[in-house]
């Protein structure tokens, strides 16, 4: 074999939060792509990473403090008061070595070994009234695109609002998040 054609060592990364399970009375949910079980990943939960807005547009949608830099315990207590919860699209990748904290959703689309079951999940739900998908376009991921069409689908069956909302990663400029977010999470605000 020639130096050129070596083949990559690829390792296999589950889901940080795998383990998480949904509260049974949620009323919204948001959905993911994948946040990588690696050392690495200093994420303590859910859009938890130091550029992540999530939990400074999630509090100000109901005019609470940002909750950027608290404990786990008050984002805990808060998704929970709320009836808020989060799941991700993916259990599992395979991805090269050196990459496995890569969190694009184009690099990670075509590198799934396994999908989580969203749909089973939302089933089991009873008071769940909308979702969000943290994303709003679908370039690069055809794979993501066809499993988030399916739960838009099955959303719709259901009764279910869905919507795809700007993302909340920081490395996405957006002035108009929070109005996008507010408006999705406590539709009756009617403040700017």
């Amino acid at each position: 074999m020639m130096h050129g054609e070596e083949e990559e060592k690829k390792v296999r990364v589950r889901h940080k939060f795998s383990d998480h399970r949904m509260n049974p009375a949620v009323e919204t949910i948001i959905l993911g792509t994948f946040n990588p079980g690696h050392e690495a990943n200093k994420a303590e939960f859910f859009y938890s990473s130091p550029k992540n807005e999530l939990w400074s547009l999630l509090p100000c949608a109901f005019g609470e403090q940002d909750l950027r830099r608290a404990q786990l315990g008050k984002k805990l207590e808060f998704i929970s008061r709320r009836r808020i919860d989060f799941i991700d699209l993916i259990s599992e990748v395979e991805v090269e070595v050196g990459r496995e904290c890569d969190r694009p959703d184009s690099y990670i689309d075509g590198r799934v070994t396994r999908w989580r079951d969203v749909i089973s999940e939302l089933e089991t739900l009873q008071s769940l009234r909308r979702l969000c998908f943290t994303r709003r376009g679908f370039d690069g991921i055809p794979n993501m695109r066809s499993r988030i069409e399916e739960i838009e689908q099955y959303c719709g069956r259901r009764g279910l609002v869905f919507k795809r909302i700007v993302t909340p990663s920081g490395v996405y400029r957006s002035e108009n998040k929070q109005p996008e977010w507010t408006g999705f999470f406590n539709p009756d605000d009617d403040t700017d």
